[in-house]
Order: C-alpha cells, then structure tokens, then sequence
C-alpha cells in the first residue's frame, strides 16, 4: 500500500529506444505479509503469523522498457520491463506473537529485528524490488492498455 502517493525527482525519456529512466519518492510503503519462523535450537521452535512493515521515504530508481503490439491494425504500447533500485534506511516492524506461550519467542524476534537492521534491509530490498516492479507493471499495463500508441504519443505518429 501507499504505491500512489509519491513525488516524480526526475523523468528522462527516449522515446526512440523506448525507454524511460526515473527517480521518485514514495512518502510511506506498506507492506502485509507472513513470516515462518522455524528453527532448532535445544527444541524445534516453529511460528508462522502476519508481519506488518513501514517504511518511510523510500527513493527508487527506475530503469523501463516499453515494447509496442499490433491489435486489429492499430499500435499498443505495454511495460515490458522494470527495473527497480529502491533505498530505504529504516522500517518499523509490528508482527503478531501474542501468545502467552511464546513469550520469550517472542523476545527472540524483537531482539533480532532490533538488532540487526542493516541485515534485514539488505535481506528485504530484493524482495521487495520485485514486487513493487511486478505491482507497477500490473497497474501500468492496466491504465495504458485503454490507448494506442498514437494517442499516447501523438508528435511520433
């Protein structure tokens, strides 16, 4: 969530290759999702529940190819690709272990998330690159697919 509020730093297009590079700000990215936790230590210790993650002015650079298809005789362009770097220094964390049994799995996981934040952002930003690029396309190719090529650019026809 929070993909569509953001601010364009920069916009470069080469219409002839096709191609786009952009810079924008995301003001706040919300991310729902499930961890699975499973490990042994003295004994098995296995938990799988909802994690919820912030992250707060996120920049992203975006390298996009465009590729265009022919439709009853009549021009389409579609995102055919992209490729996302985002930046993000910080994230809040909030995930659901309110069993009372799982008390000090509980601390285990606040401590470690706490702990280790620059490893759990190189771990996350892969991740999370994918499926901004992937919801990106999808929202794009939804809006764009509406217009041909000479609509959307009518000084190239």
């Amino acid at each position: 969530m929070g993909m569509c509020d953001f601010v364009v730093k920069s916009f470069y297009s080469d219409i002839d290759r096709l191609h786009f590079d952009a810079e924008v700000v995301f003001k706040q990215i919300e991310i729902n999702t499930t961890y699975d936790f499973n490990v042994r230590l003295l004994v098995p210790i296995a938990y799988k529940g909802p994690i919820y993650l912030t992250l707060d002015n996120v920049t992203a650079k975006a390298d996009i190819d465009i590729n265009l298809t022919t439709r009853d005789s009549k021009r389409y362009v579609y995102l055919s690709k992209l490729k996302i770097n985002i930046d993000f220094k910080n994230y809040n964390v909030k995930y659901d272990v309110y069993n009372s049994d799982l008390a000090q799995f509980n601390e285990i996981i606040k401590n470690f998330l706490g702990n280790n934040r620059e490893e759990i952002v190189k771990i996350l930003k892969p991740l999370i690159e994918v499926q901004i690029s992937r919801r990106i396309i999808l929202i794009s190719n939804n809006i764009v697919k509406q217009f041909t090529y000479e609509e959307l650019f009518p000084d190239r026809t």
